[in-house]
């Protein structure tokens, strides 16, 4: 349908992002979450395509020119197809205009195998495994930027750049501006992966969860009665730690707690992620 479309309007279309990542490195995801790139006219070709898909259709973004397609099957998300107006001049000014590099793959549709356009040295550090900015001015355009390398390094199990971490610790005030909402979708993804503890330990180390959590700074160096070792903090990291470990054996060893973890509450959350989340502030009052 996104190519019908395209060859209709004469329109160069491109598949960008964290599907080519994903394609690259093996990666299977679900739902399906497509993004596509174009000179202008998104929001009109979403919906063209939506139409076309008989499909759900919205307007993300009016002033910058942004649509979603949204597929559904018995009643739940199959497939989402993101439309966007380049953010610059053609389509490699859109890429380095994107957070890392490993983000900063663009393919012509239709394609051919190595028709892959990579301006940013993405394929190489996919293959070394590090999260790079794509430029110093990537967490000024977009503060959760700062956020989300952290949560791309979790769920993909890379490195984050020193430069790139440098650069983080400057500009990591920025995330007070940042909705609440979105910086909680990005911490969800770190308690989704299974060893949630070491990255919530560098988000600290880096001191940037207390942008998120402020609550969190003052739980340092607060001592505990006779039967505590560490202190609020360190003791709030241990138990985060133990408990992956103990939902880790118990997903493998029974399949009945398995399913009881796995189960999405709301908002697409899973149990265990909530779980994690109470660990990790069980006494933070």
């Amino acid at each position: 349908a996104v190519f019908g479309q395209a060859k209709k309007e004469k329109k160069e279309v491109y598949l960008v992002g964290g599907f080519l990542r994903d394609m690259a490195l093996g990666r299977v995801k679900e739902p399906i979450d497509l993004d596509f790139s174009m000179e202008s006219g998104s929001i009109e070709f979403g919906r063209k395509v939506a139409r076309a898909l008989g499909a759900g259709f919205v307007v993300l973004d009016r002033e910058h020119g942004c649509s979603r397609v949204v597929i559904s099957r018995q009643g739940r998300n199959y497939a989402t197809f993101d439309f966007v107006d380049f953010r610059g001049h053609g389509v490699k000014e859109d890429l380095l205009k994107r957070d890392f590099t490993v983000n900063a793959l663009a393919i012509k549709i239709p394609f051919e195998k190595n028709d892959c356009l990579d301006f940013c040295g993405a394929c190489s550090d996919l293959e070394k495994k590090v999260i790079r900015m794509t430029g110093e001015l990537s967490f000024d355009e977009d503060p959760l930027r700062i956020l989300r390398a952290f949560s791309l390094s979790a769920v993909l199990g890379f490195k984050i750049d020193p430069k790139t971490m440098r650069v983080i610790e400057k500009k990591r005030d920025g995330l007070k501006n940042v909705a609440g909402e979105r910086m909680r979708d990005e911490l969800f993804k770190i308690f989704g992966t299974d060893d949630s503890k070491q990255y919530i330990q560098l988000l600290d180390t880096h001191k940037v969860l207390e942008q998120v959590i402020p609550q969190i700074g003052v739980m340092h160096n607060v001592k505990q009665g006779g039967y505590h070792h560490l202190d609020v903090w360190g003791h709030s990291l241990e138990t985060l730690k133990k408990l992956e470990e103990l939902i880790f054996r118990l997903e493998k060893e029974d399949g009945d707690v398995s399913q009881y973890l796995q189960e999405v509450l709301a908002a697409d959350r899973k149990r265990k992620q909530l779980i994690k989340l109470a660990a990790l502030l069980h006494d933070i009052g």
